[in-house]
């Protein structure tokens, strides 16, 4: 850790002064976001700073000003709006410190703000080439929504940063290790942890795997950096030639240290090239053992390799435009067509499933506002019971009911004075963003889906109702019926599925 490296991890009783009052100011996410009228704290990049005064607050309002929006407060409000004990934790943890020598003023020495139920530490700027990256930007805050929150016994939280994703793992496993390859963002992350007791976080120095051989986990999880880089120089950011170089690593280590039936998450990103998906690529990195692993990448983002490089924001990792032509001539060479960012999932099948007859799954599909961790855990859940299901019959047993976001546009034209439908596309959120056009009968369909008619009984009834061709057998409808559950139309109970 470099000198200036703010915190001090001290006694547990500070830490406890320090929790119990920010929990009694209402220092919350909730409390927060209202404050500065906004919906979600990640939109913090759109306060206006102007709107808020400089001093004349209630304890909330305080902390908010000093912590969040980091201005520096009066002795005098300091003094009226935080205990003596609490000021002299404060003061102790260095949370708050005077704004510089010989100032009479108060100030943050870090960012602190509450998220997914945290309070959490990290650098005020991001100069540093080691800065610890807050938990609150939009990346970071997507990243912790599309965690499973299903339990596992032990994990580990990659390239770790604050801790923070660590410490929501804590709250569905056993125990959970935070690793990351700077010194800073361990003192971090210890800190965190002691701010908010999370007592089955450890958190260790390593260079992704280098420290923990031996280990095996349940669960993995990864927000690595993946910017494309000539220099590398910058910690959280810097991902290599192609900002792949740290999930490669991370996904060949795979085999190693994630046990058999367990998942790996990642929000990343790279390239598509003329010979494979990014997907596909990412199977490949598995080695001998990507037979053993189910790949799902849903997509968020894509950007053509020149834009990454040249246009738009500049890149900040290219430095020059020598820099931007030595990352276009990377490109290049491994044939890349398109950069793509999203949520990476990795499952490990168990032992039982190894021995069956099925297929690895290689997945993609396109994230939507509404995707969380289980989404993931559904969509791959169901695929993983339709690989093994060949027989018709299976499928027709089905009960499914609409989709909980299952949307229906109608397109009109006009048409003699009149507005006459043309077009009908089915629209979905969940588990990810759908969009499809169907005839209207196959609404109605849809519609008579209730959670007790199975899709023969149903095939039936369409039949008999003229909503499908006559030609139409069962099995095509209930290729069209898998369709349809695979976008999210139609939802299945869990309880319908074989486990996992």
């Amino acid at each position: 850790m470099t000198p200036e490296t703010p915190l001090l991890l001290l006694s547990s009783e500070r830490f406890a002064v320090v929790r119990l009052f920010l929990q009694k100011a209402g220092y919350n996410e909730d409390n927060v976001c209202n404050f500065l009228g906004i919906q979600q704290i990640c939109d913090f990049e759109q306060v206006d700073l102007t709107r808020f005064p400089k001093e004349g607050a209630e304890p909330l309002g305080l902390l908010i000003r000093v912590f969040f929006l980091l201005q520096d407060a009066t002795p005098s409000e300091i003094k009226s709006k935080i205990p003596q004990d609490v000021l002299e934790a404060l003061q102790g943890l260095d949370l708050l410190r005077r704004s510089a020598q010989g100032s009479p003023t108060f100030q943050s020495s870090v960012w602190l703000y509450p998220v997914a139920g945290f309070i959490l530490a990290s650098d005020r700027k991001k100069e540093l080439q080691d800065a610890v990256f807050p938990a609150i930007s939009p990346l970071s805050y997507r990243f912790l929504k599309r965690m499973s929150r299903s339990p596992a016994s032990e994990a580990l939280d990659l390239c770790s940063g604050t801790g923070v994703a660590a410490m929501l793992l804590s709250q569905h496993c056993q125990r959970v290790i935070a690793s990351d390859v700077s010194a800073r963002a361990v003192h971090f992350a210890n800190f965190n942890c002691q701010l908010n007791a999370c007592n089955r976080v450890e958190a260790v120095q390593s260079d992704f795997y280098s420290a923990l051989e031996g280990k095996t986990f349940d669960r993995i999880v990864a927000h690595p950096p993946y910017v494309p880089s000539v220099s590398n120089a910058v910690v959280w950011r810097d991902g290599g030639a192609t900002g792949e170089e740290p999930l490669r690593r991370i996904v060949d280590g795979l085999p190693r240290f994630l046990r058999p039936g367990g998942d790996f998450y990642a929000s990343c990103g790279g390239f598509d090239t003329r010979d494979k998906t990014f997907e596909q690529r990412i199977r490949s990195w598995l080695g001998p053992s990507e037979g053993l692993f189910d790949v799902l990448f849903a997509v968020e983002f894509d950007k053509s390799p020149w834009h990454l490089a040249v246009a738009g924001r500049s890149n900040p990792a290219a430095n020059s435009e020598t820099g931007s032509q030595r990352l276009l001539e990377t490109f290049n060479e491994i044939g890349a067509l398109n950069f793509v960012t999203g949520a990476l999932v990795i499952y490990r099948r168990a032992e039982v499933e190894v021995s069956l007859p099925t297929e690895t799954l290689t997945l993609r599909t396109q994230l939507s506002s509404i995707t969380d961790g289980s989404c993931f855990d559904n969509y791959v859940r169901w695929w993983r019971w339709l690989s093994r299901t060949k027989s018709p019959i299976a499928l027709g047993h089905l009960k499914p009911l609409p989709g909980s976001s299952l949307r229906v546009r109608i397109n009109h034209l006009v048409k003699e004075r009149e507005l006459v439908p043309c077009s009908y596309i089915l629209e979905s959120s969940r588990p990810f963003h759908a969009e499809t056009r169907v005839d209207p009968e196959m609404v109605q369909v849809l519609l008579r889906c209730d959670g007790k008619t199975t899709l023969t009984e149903l095939y039936e009834i369409a039949r008999e109702g003229s909503w499908v061709p006559e030609n139409l057998s069962l099995p095509d409808f209930l290729k069209f019926s898998v369709r349809m559950i695979e976008r999210g139309y139609l939802e299945v109970d869990a309880s319908a599925l074989d486990p996992c």
